[in-house]
C-alpha cells in the first residue's frame, strides 16, 4: 500500500462512525421487528396458556361446581350431534349462527333461536331438552 492509497486515522475514524450509525440502524429496526414479533406469539401464548390452565383445573376439579359448569359450558354442539343429543339439522343450524358451545346456546332467547333460518320447533324443543338435562334453560 502506497501512501496515495492510505487513508488518514480521520477518514478511518470516519468510515467506521458511519458503519457504526448504519448498523445501528438496522440493529434497531430488527430489535423492534422482534419486539411487534414477541408481542404477538406472546399474545398467542398467553391464550394458549390460560386455556391450558382452565382444562388443568377442569380435569384435576372435576367435582367442584364451577369447573363442571365451565366443563358444560365450553361442550362443542358436534359433541352433542356425536352423542345423539340433537340431530345434525339443528347442528348445522347453530353452526351457522355462530353458536358452538352449549354457553353460547343458553345465552340466546327461545326466540332468537326460532328467528334462524331453517330452526325449526322441533329444534328448539332439542335444544331445550339437552339444556334441561344439563340443569340449563335458555334466557327468558
Amino acid at each position: 500500500m502506497n501512501d496515495t492509497d492510505a487513508l488518514s486515522i480521520t477518514e478511518v475514524i470516519e468510515l467506521v462512525r458511519q458503519m457504526d450509525e448504519n448498523w445501528a440502524r438496522v440493529i434497531e429496526r430488527d430489535r423492534d421487528e422482534r419486539y411487534r414479533q414477541g408481542i404477538e406469539d406472546g399474545q398467542i401464548q398467553v391464550r394458549n396458556e390460560i386455556q391450558h390452565a382452565l382444562d388443568v383445573v377442569i380435569l384435576a376439579n372435576d367435582q367442584h361446581p364451577s369447573a363442571r359448569a365451565l366443563k358444560i359450558y365450553a361442550t362443542s354442539v358436534d359433541e352433542l350431534v356425536a352423542n345423539h343429543e340433537i340431530r345434525k339439522h339443528t347442528f348445522a343450524c347453530l353452526i351457522k349462527a355462530q353458536l358452538i358451545t352449549i354457553g353460547d346456546i343458553k345465552e340466546k332467547k327461545a326466540e332468537e333461536l326460532l328467528a334462524l333460518k331453517d330452526f325449526s320447533k322441533a329444534s328448539l324443543r332439542e335444544v331445550q331438552i339437552m339444556l334441561g338435562k344439563r340443569g340449563l334453560a335458555l334466557k327468558k
